[in-house]
């Protein structure tokens, strides 16, 4: 097992790489905005690609799958599951450490192969599809363009300095140039309407909890009508904001339905129908409410990915046969007073599949009680910024337990 090498000094140089790769998540979460300095930064995180040799690849990514991903681990405290922790970790150790590990086997003999590489490796080789580990997202707040061949760009650069002697390293300079985008956030539209983006805090383990849906319930509607009072034309609560099937909760709807007349109401709940489960945004508008799925479920927290007759297996044994999630067959949009808005709940907002005919106005809205405390909603937001960028679109997302926030 060649690849696999218990040398220290291979194992403190991949913890390092691993933790400056990090950094621009940590510089984030503590408040750091500025574009010059994540301008800087992301070529110093990137260059670890190509300044290291495979086995030490495969420590730096072992470490990196952890650092990134640890808190996944905190949802299996509300599945009474933690003992499934050290799998969880030992999975996303040897996943990631063989993944950097394949980037360097397969650029061993070509140097120059291991551009493209880094550049598509993370699109196509993510775990069970949940693709968060996506090294452009680490210069979403920097000068540098989000697009394939301005990541190619940068890749390039890196490679240049790296991999070249004197004077030619000059021509990484020129590469690092061609990834800048003159893209403003004045190019972006703001919709004239004065919309509220509530953020909660409720303890996933409140959530679903009888005892605590009435004071739920009623500190939304509080909400709601502090919004009205304050003349919003719109409010905003996160994913699963009233704790029931709401499209069975008669009485809670009909008072919806009346405070709409006064203010748009958008909100998430779960929907139950034909005994299949949606996680849903209702619109209450005018007297009337309208429901749209989610179109992008989360793996194994909403959706078993696995093939279908070991899916079954699973979910007898881990949670007591339950049915997945059901899900939308395409992405849905909604009008409040001329202005479309796509609808995108918690980890659909960070995927393309919602950006796909680069929609102007997205309205987002998360649970993230599950995973704090963490980086996740920073990793999160991130993401959001990074397909901003893309895609061009403006977010307002509503979230429990973390920020509520515009992206332009």
């Amino acid at each position: 097992m060649s690849w696999f090498d218990f040398n220290k000094s291979l194992i403190i140089k991949g913890f390092l790489a691993a933790l400056i790769l990090f950094s621009p998540i940590v510089f984030t979460a503590l408040g750091a905005h500025s574009k010059l300095f994540f301008t800087l930064l992301a070529p110093l995180c990137l260059v670890w690609f190509f300044w290291l040799n495979k086995k030490e690849l495969f420590w730096f990514g072992s470490f990196s799958g952890l650092l990134w991903f640890y808190w996944i681990a905190f949802s299996l405290y509300y599945y009474d599951m933690i003992w499934l922790a050290p799998l969880f970790f030992t999975v996303a150790f040897f996943y990631y450490g063989g993944l950097f590990w394949l980037i360097g086997f397969l650029s061993e003999r070509f140097f120059w192969l291991r551009i493209l590489i880094v550049c598509f490796a993370f699109d196509y080789l993510a775990p069970l599809g949940f693709d968060w580990m996506r090294p452009e997202m680490l210069y979403s707040q920097s000068y540098f363009g989000a697009s394939k061949l301005e990541f190619l760009a940068i890749l390039t650069g890196i490679a240049i300095v790296v991999k070249t002697k004197k004077i030619i390293k000059i021509a990484g300079i020129l590469f690092f140039a061609a990834a800048l985008s003159p893209a403003s956030t004045a190019d972006k539209q703001i919709p004239e309407l004065k919309i509220e983006l509530v953020q909660t805090s409720i303890g996933q383990e409140q959530k679903w909890d009888e005892r605590f849906k009435r004071k739920i319930t009623e500190d939304n509607i509080a909400k709601i009508d502090s919004a009205i009072g304050d003349g919003y034309d719109v409010v905003v609560l996160p994913e699963t904001a009233f704790p029931y099937f709401l499209n069975k909760a008669d009485e809670i709807v009909e008072l919806l339905k009346e405070k709409s007349y006064e203010i748009t109401i958008v909100t998430g709940a779960l929907k139950l129908e034909a005994n299949s489960v949606y996680n849903s945004t209702y619109v209450f508008q005018n007297g009337q409410m309208r429901i749209f799925d989610k179109v992008v479920a989360v793996p194994f927290g909403e959706v078993n990915p696995l093939p279908e007759f070991m899916s079954k297996i699973v979910n007898n044994l881990f949670f007591n046969g339950a049915e997945d999630y059901k899900t939308a067959q395409k992405p849905s949009d909604f009008d409040i007073k001329g202005v479309r808005f796509r609808n995108a709940i918690c980890y659909e907002a960070t995927n393309a599949k919602i950006y796909e005919d680069r929609p102007k106005y997205i309205i987002a809205m998360s649970n993230n009680a599950w995973f704090l405390p963490s980086f996740e909603p920073t990793i999160q937001k991130m993401l959001m910024k990074h397909m901003s960028v893309k895609y061009g679109a403006v977010i307002y997302h509503s979230a429990n337990k973390s920020s509520s926030f515009i992206i332009i």
